[in-house]
């Protein structure tokens, strides 16, 4: 009979994200010491399988982003906990400190020369730490302060391992694998080992005693590594274990248990090299470790440590299990494995031939239900739900996806569209609710044509969600950019990042309207405007205004960062927005809204007019780029700000799609916990759909070097 794995204990360690985490045994006694995002060391300690939390130490004032234990080591000849942190400080505490409850912990060794996030921590044989960070660097450290250092070239080393042989296979931001002696010295060199960064590396030997290398990406990939009779490294086998991150991962009986973004933990078998089971979590599982008894332990975003076994006199009680299984089945949750599937396709019932290792949707009351297959269950098991936006409906009970208020004559009358409709049908129902006749009805049709894409009106099945994930690295600067159209059925935003000859970096978030063209438009001119005006950004927002009076009832809002040295310039028109994400996060942009009493002033005293919060009742907004027949009514002058920037920095730029359901502190907090740009900027996208944003979704978030 197949065994699967069930929850044994749990703990929340006072709410904390648990991003790192070393399982140890001391004075015989079984420990869990993880890292926050807080710089807390959490202490647990482990009796007949359950966890009792010992006590939380504050050691940095920012992300504990890896950890190691050492048994002994030139550093200290007693147990310690080596932890990196966000700044790149490292950090060495004796374990008797720590385990005790009632002392505070002592400090036994600090590494404090290098400033740049510690990715991650190992020790070598012979009793020195090899760390990788953003630098760019993987450093083998000596007590004496000597090190060999290894040069990723212009993309942060993310992990790093040392082999029998000594040899440290490191892996990098660009997704390349590289080997090196243990004196730095480079001999191999895999490129595109993984499509985006790489994770993690394990080292394990197999039946034949041959050594195997691991390794995992943000690709949602497991590859497998071997050594060639000449001693070179090439791939054996792969899997596609999901398409969202993975970030962690141990070897346990014969299987790799992976941590994920999907709030869930995969089983993948190592004999057939296949996704065998899915152990539900119910939170991102940032550090996976395994026990020797075989038990899995997973730290976990929400704050808790959870523990699962395949021994039924370790698993928790019944009541347990079902108040789990009810957490379980209350969140809410949207893996992006269905976005973009019509909900008609989705089934009422779980498909019994839907494989193990797949989430499988079905729809239910209010949206769509996720249920997994799981072996220690033997059953279909609940793993969150997705809240569908019902559609809206207009006056006359009819079902539309989008609305706007046009000037017929003296009367300011609201459209509604219906995407499978076409232009012609759309036109049809509007003229009939208000009596108009055909001239008006070929100005209508025409209208719609020009502002909506072909496929956008009466071919609704041929639509195909828009989502972009892109990130790269600057002179000054890493960045993260994520994008969707979500609930919308259509994209109108634009963004684009640019480094100049000088090093000088500029990005831009644009959230278009009434079209799609006038927000790439200003994406595509925008930069060599910047440039030719020697990145002075008055200048430039004049000049690609005036030529985007061509845009006459359709716009953008425009929110723009440049990166010159050590300086943030900032302009922007509309409200969207650029954040600077620090322990007190800084707007550096204005929200240009019709509504603001200012606002509304100006566009009064030129002869314009507010209605329902709309220049003219047509334009939430009250500066954008464009919109060329409100041109005499609105303020086209764009808000600058500068601001000194310092090593660490974070910037968030983004459009009102995140802005609707979040507040500047909660995006600034999710961008400072973030352990890399991209990353940051994809979890900011998607729990702003979660959270029910029902627009075009675009953030950037950057990291300054």
């Amino acid at each position: 009979m197949e065994e699967g794995y069930l929850l044994s204990s749990q703990i929340n360690v006072l709410g904390l994200q648990v991003r790192t985490m070393k399982y140890l045994e001391y004075n015989d006694q079984s420990y869990v010491i993880g890292g926050d995002s807080k710089g807390n060391i959490i202490i647990v300690s482990i009796k007949a399988g359950k966890f009792k939390h010992i006590k939380n130490c504050n050691v940095c004032s920012n992300t504990i982003t890896s950890m190691e234990f050492l048994a002994s080591s030139e550093f200290y000849d007693k147990p310690s906990i080596v932890i990196g942190d966000r700044n790149g400080l490292v950090q060495f505490f004796s374990v008797s400190s720590l385990v005790n409850k009632e002392i505070t912990p002592k400090k036994v060794f600090e590494i404090s020369q290098f400033n740049d996030c510690i990715c991650n921590l190992k020790s070598t044989k012979d009793g020195k730490i090899i760390f990788d960070s953003w630098d760019l660097k993987t450093r083998i450290y000596s007590k004496s302060g000597k090190y060999i250092e290894m040069s990723q070239g212009v993309y942060a080393a993310w992990c790093s391992k040392e082999d029998s042989k000594g040899q440290i296979i490191s892996g990098c931001a660009d997704g390349s694998l590289k080997i090196w002696s243990s004196d730095g010295k480079l001999i191999q060199t895999i490129e595109h080992a993984h499509k985006e960064s790489v994770r993690d590396i394990l080292l394990y030997k197999n039946s034949k005693n041959e050594e195997i290398i691991l390794s995992i990406g943000n690709d949602g990939v497991l590859n497998e590594w071997v050594f060639t009779s000449h001693d070179t490294l090439q791939q054996n086998r792969s899997v596609t274990v999901t398409i969202s991150y993975i970030y962690s991962f141990v070897i346990a009986n014969n299987n790799v248990i992976i941590g994920s973004e999907d709030k869930v933990l995969y089983n993948v078998d190592l004999i057939q090299f296949e996704v065998i089971d899915i152990i539900p979590i119910g939170s991102v599982v940032w550090a996976t470790q395994i026990m020797p008894n075989g038990n899995i332990i997973a730290g976990c975003d929400d704050g808790s440590i959870r523990s699962f076994t395949l021994h039924a006199d370790e698993k928790a009680s019944d009541q347990e299990h079902e108040a789990y299984l009810h957490y379980l089945k209350k969140l809410e949750i949207n893996p992006s494995h269905f976005r973009g599937i019509p909900l008609d396709d989705i089934p009422y019932q779980p498909d019994d031939n839907c494989p193990r290792g797949y989430f499988c949707p079905i729809r239910c009351k209010k949206g769509i239900a996720l249920m997994i297959q799981n072996r220690g269950y033997k059953k279909w098991v609940c793993v969150g739900k997705s809240i569908i936006e019902q559609r809206k409906k207009d006056p006359h009970g009819r079902e539309y996806d989008t609305s706007f208020t046009i000037l017929i004559g003296d009367d300011s009358l609201t459209m509604y569209v219906r995407f499978e409709d076409t232009a012609e049908e759309n036109a049809d129902t509007f003229c009939k609710d208000h009596n108009l006749g055909p001239r008006d009805r070929n100005e209508i049709i025409e209208f719609l044509n020009e502002n909506f894409k072909v496929d956008q009106l009466g071919k609704t099945q041929k639509r195909k969600a828009v989502t972009v994930e892109r990130s790269g690295s600057f002179k000054y600067c890493y960045y993260g950019l994520a994008e969707t159209q979500g609930m919308r059925s259509y994209m109108q935003d634009a963004c684009c990042e640019v480094e100049y000859e000088n090093g000088t970096a500029f990005f831009g978030v644009f959230d278009g309207h009434g079209s799609e063209v006038p927000a790439i438009y200003a994406a595509e001119q925008m930069p060599s405007i910047v440039e030719k005006n020697e990145m002075d950004l008055e200048k430039s927002f004049k000049e690609i205004d005036s030529k985007m009076i061509q845009f006459e009832i359709c716009g953008t809002t425009a929110a723009v960062a440049l990166i010159k040295d050590d300086f943030l310039f900032v302009g922007n028109l509309g409200d969207s927005r650029v954040v600077l994400c620090r322990e007190n996060p800084i707007r550096m942009t204005v929200d240009h809204k019709a509504e603001d009493p200012e606002e509304a002033n100006y566009i009064r005293e030129h002869g314009g007019t507010v209605t329902q919060g709309k220049v003219s009742g047509l334009l939430a907004v009250s500066r954008s780029l464009g919109d060329s027949i409100l041109l005499k009514y609105a303020n086209h002058n764009p808000h600058l700000s500068q601001m000194k920037l310092i090593t660490g920095d974070r910037i968030l730029i983004a459009c009102d799609g995140l802005f609707d359901v979040y507040s500047d502190e909660e995006a600034s907090n999710d961008v400072r916990k973030a352990t890399d740009p991209l990353s940051a900027a994809i979890q900011l996208r998607d729990d702003a759909l979660f959270r029910g944003s029902g627009d075009n979704i675009s953030v950037m978030v950057i990291f300054i070097k």
